[in-house]
């Protein structure tokens, strides 16, 4: 069945005669030794190697007393309560996203357990179902611990893209779509960690999917989303996610916790040195699974990308959530979220994946009342090149447990975890130096 004229007028979108202006990026020249991949639908701009830190701190909640002399002693709150000395960390590893790719194998990750620098072996682990890779250390040390701090740091690049939309409208819907790709269709909605009953910790069901799906139905009134072309669908879609929120910009949680941030100072191991000014400390994102966000129309900028995610997954097109590292942001600017669906060419047997910035696609009035008009920040995207992408999950996608909120990594042991730690994540991202400490724009970052 097709999508009736009469419904796609209503909502200004036009099939088969969607936007055929190809829109440009700006053409800086990338640094001369990185190589650009080529495709027919996706050209990249301005490649920009980047040196990414990214630190977990995760600290036993202390209490704080006068001991002999009035000296300040800190104690566990309560005896059982701090890391088992077996468990297991996992962190995200970006090999290779639309817009970004690392340039070493090898993952760069250090344990401090204690103030006491640990050298762990990993192993690199997929997430299930998908081609997401994570780097997994299972941790045996001497004695249960109360902190515990993970260091990781990865050389990223990062590209503009240049989407030529007119081309991709040629691309139809795959009989099977290929094994890759095929991995980004399930599940609709990537679960926020494992959901848990806050009172009994019983584990609670899987999100519930349905209610992306009947969005879906009630946007093509009940007609098929395939009877018309994937680069069609997905910028009405697209449209339709942005009518249908309201967002909050609230994308990090911060602490201001003095208590905590004197705690963690202490406890960042010997020889390095913490500029809170720069990197600022995070509690963590301020997401919800996009069956929630989807109920109450409202979210944070991350909200509205997974919302996006899950809504073309259930239309039957493949998407992943991409989390970059902006180096032009500031504060809760720092981290970013958009959304990459995958195009299927047959006759080349290739995947590419077009990167959507639902976000930015709001701030500058993308609808479906204009519908037919060029997008930047659908497919184009000039600010990329600025933006390491480090993982596409907020939380990874098995049953592994954060504190409170999701932070990137996750832990789990056999043994009991503490009821509650403070965790706190930190970034970090510069040009890759050259040489003497410069920058491949022979400017120090500052």
């Amino acid at each position: 069945m097709q999508i009736r004229p009469a419904v796609l007028a209503a909502t200004m979108l036009l099939p088969w005669t969607a936007c055929t202006h190809e829109a440009s990026a700006q053409h800086n020249p990338s640094d001369p030794e990185i190589i650009l991949p080529e495709n027919p639908y996706l050209s990249y701009r301005k490649a920009r190697e980047w040196e990414v830190h990214q630190t977990v701190y995760l600290l036993v909640p202390q209490t704080v007393r006068l001991g002999p002399e009035n000296q300040i002693q800190h104690e566990i709150r309560r005896e059982d309560d701090i890391f088992p000395s077996k468990l297991e960390f996992v962190f995200p590893v970006m090999q290779r996203s639309g817009s970004g790719w690392t340039t070493d194998e090898k993952v760069h990750g250090t344990i401090t357990l204690n103030d006491q620098p640990e050298d762990m072996t990993y192993t690199i682990q997929y997430a299930p179902g998908t081609n997401a890779p994570y780097a997994v250390w299972d941790l045996h040390f001497r004695a249960p611990t109360s902190v515990i701090r993970f260091e990781n740091r990865a050389n990223i690049v990062a590209v503009d893209t240049v989407f030529d939309e007119q081309k991709a409208l040629g691309l139809g819907w795959p009989t099977e779509w290929p094994d890759e790709p095929a991995r980004f269709l399930t599940p609709i909605i990537d679960p926020i960690g494992q959901r848990t009953d806050p009172l009994t910790h019983e584990v609670l069901p899987a999100p519930d999917e349905t209610v992306i799906k009947e969005l879906i139905t009630q946007w093509t009134e009940g007609n098929d989303p395939k009877s018309i072309p994937p680069v069609t669908l997905a910028k009405y879609l697209a449209a339709r996610v942005i009518g249908h929120m309201k967002s909050n910009d609230r994308s990090l949680i911060t602490t201001d916790d003095s208590t905590f941030r004197r705690s963690l100072t202490s406890n960042i191991g010997p020889g390095n040195h913490f500029d809170s000014s720069y990197t600022g400390f995070y509690a963590g994102f301020a997401v919800r699974d996009p069956e929630e966000t989807t109920r109450t129309g409202r979210g944070s900028r991350h909200d509205m990308t997974l919302m996006l995610t899950a809504v073309y997954r259930a239309a039957g097109l493949p998407a992943r959530t991409v989390i970059g590292i902006d180096d032009d942001g500031s504060g809760t600017d720092r981290v970013r979220s958009w959304t990459e669906f995958a195009l299927y060419d047959p006759a080349l047997d290739l995947t590419v994946w077009i990167p959507v910035d639902i976000d930015q696609l709001r701030r500058r009035g993308a609808s479906t009342a204009n519908y037919t008009r060029p997008w930047k920040f659908f497919g184009t995207n000039d600010e990329l090149h600025a933006i390491a992408p480090v993982s596409f999950y907020f939380h990874p996608p098995a049953a592994y447990q954060s504190f409170q909120v999701p932070a990137l990594y996750g832990i789990r042991s056999d043994a009991d975890l503490p009821y509650f730690a403070e965790q706190i994540i930190t970034f970090g991202i510069n040009r890759k130096p050259v040489r003497g400490g410069q920058t491949r724009d022979n400017q120090p970052k500052p």
